[in-house]
């Protein structure tokens, strides 16, 4: 026998024609020559290698790194090796099956051709020693794959089909002896690894495979997790359902990354709580159109207050003209399309219409009045003319009220939402305004009522300007803005974008405040000439006369004969219209026109003011909210445009009784000055004027105006004309502040829960403060419960909040704790885990915990001492060699009215209770969870500020700058405004941030007597 350490593996190893099989173990060939038995020669060739043996391949390789991968028929790729349908859950079985195919095959010869050339001990040290090739684990040696080498060093058909019989028979009984699954992987698929070759195996399954028992399932996943170490497998779901019920069953038996790269199909509501309703009901629009005849299930759960009905009453009411069973096939298309659920109280099964459903109604309803009702804005697509306008569509008449169904609040779904998200009213396209941020001018929607009320809370408590800074809408189309209005509270709400150009700015604006859905009810002729018919007798009810409203209030566009409450809206879409005419001529680059542009801005300014004026005189509070997405990156070298827009719109908008501070304090034209009415007798005790509306606005890195807008006045480019006709001394302090503050959540919360037909606690408040610290992010929670029957008005509970919480996106949760050191926001491991708490239905313990949640055991580690220090973690340490389980501090649905049920540790005492522990107690316990608190007392300063008198947070935070944000969410549970913000205008103050910006002038005798 020759020295089988210099022997090479020939490089042509496929079979040689003309051989006849063998067998393991044969000693002869056809040509009669003895030969070494298959495997004798491996032994000698190895040597002492095969005792460094020590670890298999399914060792060094970890389940998560498996490349196993959710897919759809649409999305499978076509150079797929093997394709099995409906395969067998026993994985021998399974192994087998694979072997049938000869593709897999052909992947395994091009695996072990990557070994010709190399000398035996190379190609055994490629596979055992650095490949873990270690099968089978019956025999004390790697005997597969000494034999598979053995059988390429003489390689013939009969060898051949002997590697590829013997490969199929591993997991049963082999020319070895019995094996196992392990050898499975340990064998070929390491081989597979090892040479760097990786079959595409696609599994297909359908509803048949819910069949098996899921103990049975659940084998054949862990099979096909454990083929992925070396392969690269697919399981490819088919329908609507199966892969929803798939992830929904299975999720914690497949890898994390499995499930979270899955494509969208996957995913059921259950585990995207968080996704929005708005997304859902767009996809579930496109596929079920306008007609489809699941939606009389959606529209008659929507006639309930509770938008709910008992499984059983469904079914069997009336309003549905087709039987039982087709009903109930149509819930199921609504449950499929995560529009209703399907819930169990006290044994009886309840069909709960679901945020998603509600918006789904509201844009259909959108969509519906489209096909009839058309913008003042259509027909400027394409041409600067009305006659070429005309020939796009059939003209409405403007004076025609909407087709709306929301009771006195004409606006959007009370669903979570963004606020520019809705679409366009008008199926004609848009008025496309050349410029360079490629704007698409004024396509309106509806302002949800939710968002709606996130931005009329932001500026309560007399703010006039809110900065929120979060995320902002990204809108389909930067011209694009919503509306609404809330005849209980008189208040009208704009959202829209601002553009580079403050032209455009101004336009948009004006198109807003003048949009169908406003002017088609709250500025027809029935409210401006009021109820005994005058000609617009409700304006002239303080002004006394049209004069009054033109010289004083300065309202423009008001004719001199004849003006009334049909002809005066009239006049101020003309108006709009030859403002959309020429924004479209201003040009960009080398054609942009400069005058043109400052002249629509001066127009245009006048115009949003006129309205703005017509709407405070009609009793209405208007607030405006700006939209930045992304401030920091795209908007913030803009800002002196956006400042001088909105320095501009606030001086014309100020007033002292009926006359605007920029007629009468700025003014500068003389004519101007001399054809208003005289001017106001300034009290000399109070010479403040008021400011009509407020505005907020929101985008992240928008904090950073703050500091600008101290100085506001200076944006606007004017100066006070003390020396000109009908001047009058007053000025108007601008309260500017954070939107998100105690006082703007509280409110927040009393306006969402009394629309639910709920009364707000203290301990529910602070707990979304704390967990969202967004007047947003509180909205879009609190908008997923559903209303109540009963109008008393129960209290909300903690498991009501729980749910909420649980519909939001994990990275809402916590978002501030995530900050670094200049504000940016990262992913967190955190907030997964924390969302994970919330969704769970019962205690969890840290492997499930971690499954979960997507995160490793580590994470775990990491983060659940500081959760638990916040009061928000129960550790449920069930002993020496027992799971310990985790659950979050809040009640589950069946613990409702549970006395015993855990609560936040930490959470604001209910009314009448006192508060047991201080900002300082927890901050100690968080300290000490880091195992910082001795560090802590061995420093004075630290020491007598966190256990001494007079008590301080000061060198602490100091000392751990991180400590700062956990200062505010410790504070916000507990009720409290917080230690101080990281996004003001300075680097630490204490409490959110709050200035004034002064407009206009102090009389000479206050200053005078002031100076005294």
């Amino acid at each position: 026998m020759h020295d089988t350490h210099e022997t090479e593996i020939p490089t042509h190893i496929h079979p040689a024609a003309n051989t006849t099989k063998s067998t393991p173990g044969s000693a002869t060939t056809t040509t009669g020559q003895e030969q070494p038995e298959r495997g004798e020669s491996d032994k000698s060739a190895v040597g002492s290698s095969t005792e460094a043996i020590t670890t298999s391949f399914q060792e060094r390789t970890a389940a998560d790194e498996s490349n196993l991968t959710l897919t759809t028929p649409e999305t499978l790729p076509a150079d797929v090796d093997v394709r099995v349908r409906e395969p067998d859950t026993g994985a021998t079985d399974l192994w087998k099956t694979l072997w049938q195919i000869d593709r897999l095959h052909t992947r395994f010869r091009d695996a072990l051709d990557t070994l010709t050339g190399e000398t035996y001990q190379s190609a055994w040290a490629t596979l055992v020693e650095d490949g873990g090739v270690t099968a089978p684990a019956s025999t004390p040696a790697p005997s597969y794959a000494e034999y598979l080498l053995d059988g390429l060093k003489r390689p013939t058909d009969a060898t051949w089909f002997d590697s590829l019989r013997v490969t199929r028979q591993l997991g049963g009984s082999t020319p070895f002896g019995n094996t196992e699954r392990a050898d499975i992987i340990n064998g070929p698929v390491a081989i597979f690894a090892a040479c760097d070759v990786t079959p595409r195996i696609a599994i297909h399954l359908s509803h048949d495979f819910f069949e098996h028992k899921r103990i049975q399932r659940v084998r054949l996943l862990d099979f096909l997790v454990e083929l992925g170490r070396g392969m690269d497998v697919r399981i490819v779901c088919h329908g609507s359902l199966v892969p929803k019920k798939l992830l929904r069953l299975h999720e914690a038996d497949l890898p994390s990354r499995c499930v979270t790269e899955a494509p969208q199909p996957y995913h059921d509501a259950a585990k995207q709580a968080g996704a929005a309703p708005r997304e859902v009901a767009e996809a579930a629009l496109a596929d079920l159109g306008l007609d489809h005849p699941a939606i009389s299930v959606l529209e008659r759960l929507s006639e309930e207050s509770s938008e709910r009905l008992a499984y059983g009453a469904l079914k069997a009411d009336t309003a549905f003209s087709v039987s039982e069973a087709a009903v109930g096939k149509r819930v199921r298309t609504l449950i499929e399309y995560r529009l209703v659920s399907k819930d169990q109280f006290n044994t009886t099964n309840y069909i709960q219409l679901l945020p998603a459903g509600t918006r789904f109604l509201d844009r259909r309803e959108q969509e519906l009045d489209a096909q009839d009702v058309q913008t003042v804005l259509d027909g400027f697509a394409a041409t600067e003319t009305d006659d070429a306008a005309t020939e796009t569509g059939d003209s409405v008449d403007l004076t025609d009220p909407p087709k709306h169904s929301h009771g006195t609040v004409y606006t959007g779904a009370s669903t979570r939402g963004e606020s520019g998200g809705d679409g366009p009213v008008s199926t004609e396209e848009s008025l496309a305004v050349a410029g360079v941020d490629d704007d698409v001018v004024a396509s309106g929607a509806w302002l949800s009522l939710d968002q709606q009320t996130a931005v009329s809370s932001a500026v309560s408590g007399d703010l006039d300007i809110a900065l929120a800074d979060e995320a902002a809408p990204t809108r389909d189309h930067c011209g694009d803005y919503a509306v609404g209005f809330n005849e209980t509270d008189n208040e009208i709400v704009v959202s829209l974008q601002p553009s580079p150009l403050a032209a455009r700015t101004v336009t948009r604006l004006c198109a807003a405040l003048l949009d169908p859905r406003l002017l088609n009810t709250l500025l027809t002729p029935e409210r401006l000439d009021g109820e005994d018919g005058e000609d617009l007798g409700t304006l002239l009810d303080d002004a006394v006369s049209p004069a009054v409203l033109r010289a004083a209030r300065q309202l423009g566009w008001l004719p001199d004969q004849a003006a009334t409450g049909e002809d005066y809206p009239d006049q101020l879409i003309a108006a709009m219209k030859t403002l959309f005419s020429d924004v479209d001529d201003i040009g960009s680059g080398e054609d942009f026109d400069p005058e043109l542009a400052r002249s629509v801005c001066r127009r245009g300014q006048g115009l949003a003011g006129t309205i703005t004026h017509i709407y405070d005189l009609l009793g209405w509070d208007v607030v405006r909210e700006l939209t930045f997405p992304e401030y920091s990156r795209h908007f913030h070298e803009d800002r002196s445009t956006h400042l001088q827009t909105l320095a501009t719109q606030v001086a014309i908008t100020s007033r002292y009784g009926h006359y605007p501070m920029s007629r009468i304090v700025y003014e500068e034209r003389a004519d101007k000055r001399e054809g208003s009415l005289g001017a106001p007798s300034v009290d000399d005790i109070d010479p403040s004027g008021d400011l009509i509306g407020s505005w907020v606005l929101r985008g992240p890195g928008i904090d950073r105006l703050a500091s600008n807008l101290a100085h506001l006045e200076a944006y606007a480019n004017l100066d006070v004309q003390d020396e000109g006709v009908n001047f009058a001394a007053f000025y108007t302090d601008i309260q500017i502040g954070q939107a998100t503050r105690l006082e703007s959540v509280r409110e927040t919360v009393r306006r969402l829960c009394h629309m639910k037909q709920l009364e707000p606690t203290r301990p529910a408040t602070a707990l979304l403060y704390a967990l969202t610290g967004s007047i947003y992010e509180t909205v879009n929670a609190l908008s997923g419960l559903a209303a109540e029957t009963d109008p008393s008005r129960r209290t909300i509970t903690l498991d009501e909040i729980r749910y909420a919480l649980a519909t939001l996106d994990p990275e809402a949760l916590l978002p501030e704790l995530d900050a670094d050191e200049e504000g940016t926001r990262r992913k967190s491991a955190r907030s997964k885990l924390l969302y994970s708490l919330l969704t769970a239905g019962e205690p969890l313990a840290q492997g499930e915990w971690a499954g979960q949640a997507g995160v490793s055991t580590e994470s775990i580690r990491t983060h659940r001492d500081d959760l638990a220090a916040l009061g928000l973690l129960e550790i449920d340490d069930r002993g020496t060699g027992r799971a310990t389980y985790y659950r979050l501090r809040l009640p589950f649905r069946d613990e409702r009215g549970d006395e015993d049920a855990p609560r936040p540790a930490h959470l604001m005492a209910p009314e009448n209770e006192s508060q047991p522990r201080s900002i300082r107690d927890v901050l100690c316990d968080l300290l000490e969870a880091r195992g910082l608190f001795e560090e802590a007392l061995n420093d004075q300063a630290i020491s007598d500020g966190l256990v001494g008198w007079p008590p301080t947070l000061e060198p602490a935070l100091e000392r751990w700058p991180w400590l700062r944000p956990w200062c505010d969410v410790i504070a916000r549970l507990l009720g409290v405004e917080g230690g101080g913000s990281l996004r003001g205008p300075d680097d630490w103050i204490e409490g959110p941030y709050e200035l004034t910006s002064r407009f206009g002038s102090e009389p000479t005798m206050r200053q005078a007597q002031l100076s005294a």
